[in-house]
């Protein structure tokens, strides 16, 4: 009887599953995720992190005892920063074996498919940031940073004092003039000049920090000792609970005068220690850390790696927030900035954009969802705030970002990025611009004769990109100009999807020449993005590579085909062309579209020559 057990769709990312990781550093937690059949939960499970996939070499880091839930999801905490040899950059991979680490290997990632996988890299800024918009070196060259041209005229304004009185309707004057001007001077260079990241950003702030905009204090340690027993992990041994009777509360009301500030001291060094899980979940290394670099400054900065993040930002403001912690709760400058760059290191700069869910969308990466004094949750207080006050502060509702029409030029004229051809009354075009180094994202951009009809991601790389012009090539899809038709094949198939391909034939350029030297078979389709697990396609993971075809996500490619009938059925031809360009940020930029967040640069295959 064969075993029908397996783990698969596996990634290393967020812990809801959600995201995956990759690139991170080591003070950053990852979660392995996976779904699974025929495993039950009281099965054992091993989890263990490999350089090399065929699992011959040295355990990087290992768990034991992961087990599966009663839906067969998997989900173990991965704790990067208990490897070792901290080399400048890491490739690992993830395998699940039964039992212990002589068991059967349930399931083994292949490092090209497979969404378990992740890049690590030691004290880097650049794998942080899903768009590269900040002064960074990498490998020894400077990459500039680039700005954000949104199409909004509201975007790029200043943040005033008159705005953030409606927002902080208890804070004084001077207060809200260095917020306001603290959070204009970085906005371009922190990639949150949008309408959006400054509805969601000062909503946060406003229920954190309240509506003087106190910044003073810092996260509260005054705890009830049984509350510090169900909240924090440090407090749930022997001495923990010892500990935590002496130095909590001993009722839960009245909550003052409370505990003293020598034991709120204590409380957070013990809860936050590097001892323990939370701790060195927040990069903390010393035991007065906890203290040092509790929650501070307009959404809580909190941990000695958050802290690290942050002063690159705030030594430019001559505050060296590691040598001087409290200079977040002191100077209402740093505690802007210091939260800004917070804002950044989460990804926070391209979530928040075009999305008004705070709850599920924003909340999670800035913390915990708690109870507050008028019976509603954190979380819905921020909602709040956002749909009712910073959203219409910053006018949320007239925002042009990631509206814009830019397949227009100064004629009037909807055309291809490089102007080489333009729509009419009888011809649309589907442009695929992509970088030169195919191994990162484009921009599929649909557009006729009267504007744009959708923009998506797009990925045209295949497996050995010097091997286009051969009938049985596998490389890069070529250059050029290309007629295309709708065909309703591969429907269902994990590398295909749902909605057929829209396949190709040259007509210029090299997609001319591919063609008649008989190469074929080139065509636009979804499938896959994570995992190879027959029958599983869906969009959490980064668009894949292909053997040379054009890859979108499946949720675009239903959009894509939809749009492209009723344009066919209007009698309209529809040609694709096919674009290289040296930097796809500035085409990003001048499509008013944002780059990915997803978006990772894979590797072609060792006899690909680039």
């Amino acid at each position: 009887m064969l075993d029908a057990r397996e783990t698969y769709n596996a990634q290393l990312g967020s812990e809801d599953g959600k995201e995956k990781h990759f690139l991170v550093d080591y003070d950053e937690i990852s979660w392995f995720y996976a779904q699974s059949r025929g495993i039950k939960p009281e099965q054992k499970l091993y989890l263990e992190i490999r350089k090399v996939i065929k699992g011959t070499d040295p355990l990087l880091l290992y768990q034991d005892n992961v087990k599966a839930d009663e839906s067969g999801v998997i989900r173990q905490k991965i704790v990067w920063n208990n490897i070792n040899n901290k080399i400048n950059f890491l490739t690992v991979y993830a395998m699940v074996r039964e039992n212990d680490k002589n068991g059967k290997v349930l399931y083994d990632a292949d490092g090209s498919f497979s969404m378990a996988t992740s890049n690590l890299l030691k004290n880097s800024i650049l794998m942080k940031l899903p768009i590269n918009k900040s002064a960074v070196m990498v490998e020894g060259s400077s990459i500039k940073p680039s700005e954000s041209k949104s199409q909004c005229p509201n975007c790029d304004k200043p943040v005033t004092v008159e705005e953030l009185k409606k927002i902080f309707t208890q804070a004084d004057d001077a207060t809200l003039k260095k917020a306001a001007e603290a959070y204009t001077k970085y906005m371009k260079e922190l990639g949150m000049n949008t309408c959006w990241n400054k509805a969601h950003f000062f909503a946060q702030a406003r229920v954190e920090s309240g509506l003087g905009l106190h910044v003073k204090d810092g996260e509260n340690f005054n705890w009830y000792y049984k509350s510090l027993i169900d909240t924090f992990s440090a407090f749930r041994s022997v001495e923990g609970k010892r500990k935590a009777n002496d130095w909590g509360r001993p009722e839960i009301l009245p909550k003052h005068p409370g505990v003293s500030i020598e034991n709120q001291k204590n409380i957070a060094n013990w809860a936050y220690s590097p001892n323990f899980a939370k701790g060195k979940e927040l990069g903390n290394t010393d035991s007065d850390d906890g203290w040092n670099f509790r929650g501070k400054g307009l959404i809580q900065l909190t941990g000695r790696s958050a802290y690290d993040y942050a002063n690159t930002y705030t030594k430019k403001e001559n505050a060296d927030i590691i040598s001087n912690p409290d200079l977040v709760l002191s100077n209402i400058t740093v505690a802007v900035v210091s939260s800004m760059a917070f804002w950044k290191w989460k990804k926070l700069n391209t979530k928040s954009n075009l999305t008004r869910d705070v709850i599920s969308k924003i909340c999670p990466s800035v913390g915990n969802d708690v109870p507050m004094a008028n019976g509603k949750s954190n979380y819905e207080e921020k909602q709040k705030a956002f749909t009712n006050t910073t959203s219409v502060v910053f006018k949320i509702d007239e925002c042009k970002f990631g509206k814009g029409n830019n397949a227009s030029s100064s004629d009037g004229k909807y055309k291809t990025n490089d102007n080489s051809y333009q729509a009419d009354s009888k011809t649309a075009y589907i442009n695929i611009i992509v970088p030169k180094d195919r191994r990162s994202e484009g921009l599929l951009v649909f557009f006729d004769n009267t504007g744009i009809i959708m923009k998506s991601y797009a990925l045209a790389m295949g497996t050995t990109n010097n091997a286009i012009f051969i009938p049985e090539g596998k490389g890069s899809t070529p250059k050029g100009l290309w007629s295309s038709w709708h065909e309703k094949v591969h429907i269902g198939e994990t590398s295909y999807g749902d909605y057929g391909l829209i396949k190709v034939a040259g007509l210029s350029g090299d997609a001319k020449t591919a063609t008649e030297k008989g190469r074929a078979g080139i065509a636009i389709h979804c499938g896959h993005t994570n995992g190879n697990a027959k029958g599983i396609y869906n969009d959490d993971g980064s668009l894949m590579f292909t053997y040379g075809c054009i890859r979108v996500y499946n949720s675009d490619m239903k959009t894509l085909v939809e749009k492209y009938n009723e344009v066919q059925n209007r009698g309209n031809k529809i040609n694709v062309y096919v674009e290289e360009v040296d930097s796809i940020d500035s085409v990003f930029s001048k499509y008013d579209f944002i780059a990915d967040p997803k978006d990772q640069k894979r590797n072609y295959s060792k006899n690909a020559k680039q």
